[in-house]
């Protein structure tokens, strides 16, 4: 027998990371989303599903308690964004290595004349050179992290707190609009905490920028607003990016969501780099729990534009590749969280990564069963559809890049939503 729809939680765990870009209407219950994600983030927090001492400087909104199911929901959507980060952190200055040592090994090979000791010793430089860049001595970026709709999220400022090795070899880059962007620079500035933390080369204005960490401002919808951002932000085409849209292009036309999704493959290209797009957000708008869930967002002013020009995790894919990503993938946030078993039964899965049954690491399976033992979830039939109707899709391109698309686990994330 099928379910009625269940009540929907609040928009919280839906909710942008900061989507103030200007509309005749519905731009204030837009703005509004990302003052809900951080409430949902601070109860979690403050629960112990994930640590982060820095988003109570940034939130802007009273801590308050929320149902398990949101915090549960709320820890899967970090678990999963935090693990396509650090995974691509981590790809980048792999493949940062490897090409290191091929042109030294090429470099020794044209030199030709060198004695079997000055190989030898040539060969334990190279290798000094190597772990030393793996570990918290990391000082030149590799890599690039652009995260659209960044709103008040903490993540980057979280990450240093916690004094994660490779984050050196990041250039985190921030957009939001203007106006957004201007009220986390002045909170930035603001705490003498958060000051501690940028590093050196930043300089202030109304927006952020240094080697490191920049915050700048732009429209999304305005593809020139956003190249002139990106060049404030001193952005390199020619380094491997990922873009982090966590509920933004959801908010979106069709059009423009697509249109900058283009723009991002095509910067790639044109800078003979790698991207990575992972992005999260709604799905299944046409049942009868999505119908519900389209309804109370309209509600609240924050109207879905582009979810039913992607109804579906496979239509994700499609639109990845249509906007010129050579390799996607998509699953919804069930098949995510619980692997193979969530639509099967099945215990395990062939070709699963860490013994999770899917996609998830194997820190991210652990720290699953610890949040689990946090607070008791009766609704487990409502927490399942509920992660249905968000979903997780990957994007991957630029020439020679299959060693990113392994990094990040495509092929598995795509056996997950066929």
């Amino acid at each position: 027998m099928a379910m009625p729809p269940p009540a929907i939680p609040p928009i919280g765990l839906g909710g942008g990371r900061g989507r103030s870009m200007r509309r005749a209407a519905g731009d204030a219950g837009v703005q509004r989303t990302n003052d809900d994600a951080q409430a949902t983030k601070m109860s979690c927090a403050s629960l112990g599903y994930f640590s982060d001492g820095v988003l109570p400087l940034l939130a802007r909104c009273p801590p308050s308690r929320k149902p398990p199911l949101i915090n549960r929901g709320t820890w899967a959507r970090h678990a999963a964004m935090r693990q396509v980060t650090t995974d691509f952190v981590a790809a980048c200055l792999q493949h940062a290595q490897q090409q290191q040592q091929q042109q030294q090994q090429a470099a020794n090979a044209e030199g030709g004349n060198s004695s079997p000791a000055e190989a030898s010793a040539g060969a334990q430089q190279e290798s000094s050179s190597i772990d030393s860049s793996s570990s918290s001595s990391v000082s030149q970026s590799v890599c690039q992290v652009v995260s659209l709709g960044a709103g008040s999220d903490s993540s980057w400022f979280s990450l240093q707190q916690q004094g994660w090795g490779l984050l050196p070899a990041v250039h985190y880059i921030e957009l939001d609009y203007q106006e957004m962007v201007a009220k986390k620079a002045r909170s930035l500035l603001a705490s003498e905490q958060l000051l501690a933390l940028l590093p050196d080369g930043t300089t202030a204005t109304t927006e952020l920028a240094g080697p490191r960490y920049s915050l700048v401002g732009a429209d999304l919808r305005h593809l020139e607003q956003l190249e002139a951002a990106l060049h404030r932000a001193g952005f390199d085409a020619r380094l491997p990016t990922l873009y982090l849209a966590e509920c933004v292009l959801i908010y979106l036309e069709p059009g423009e969501a697509a249109r900058l999704l283009a723009a991002a493959a095509a910067r790639a290209a044109g800078g003979g780099g790698c991207a990575a797009v992972a992005i999260y957000e709604q799905t299944r708008p046409d049942d009868a729990f999505g119908a519900t869930m389209i309804a109370n967002l309209e509600a609240r002013g924050c109207p879905l534009r582009s979810v039913g020009s992607v109804p579906r995790p496979a239509s994700q894919e499609a639109r990845l590749a249509a906007a010129g990503w050579a390799a996607a993938a998509a699953a919804d946030m069930a098949a995510v969280y619980h692997g193979r078993s969530s639509g099967s039964g099945s215990g395990s899965s062939s070709g699963a990564a860490g013994g999770c049954g899917g996609w998830l690491r194997p820190f991210w399976c652990g720290e699953r069963g610890r949040i689990e033992r946090l607070e008791l979830l009766d609704e487990l039939e409502e927490w399942r559809l509920m992660q249905e109707h968000y979903c997780l899709a990957l994007g991957v391109t630029g020439q020679g890049c299959s060693w990113l698309a392994e990094g990040l686990q495509l092929d598995q994330l795509r056996a997950l939503g066929s």
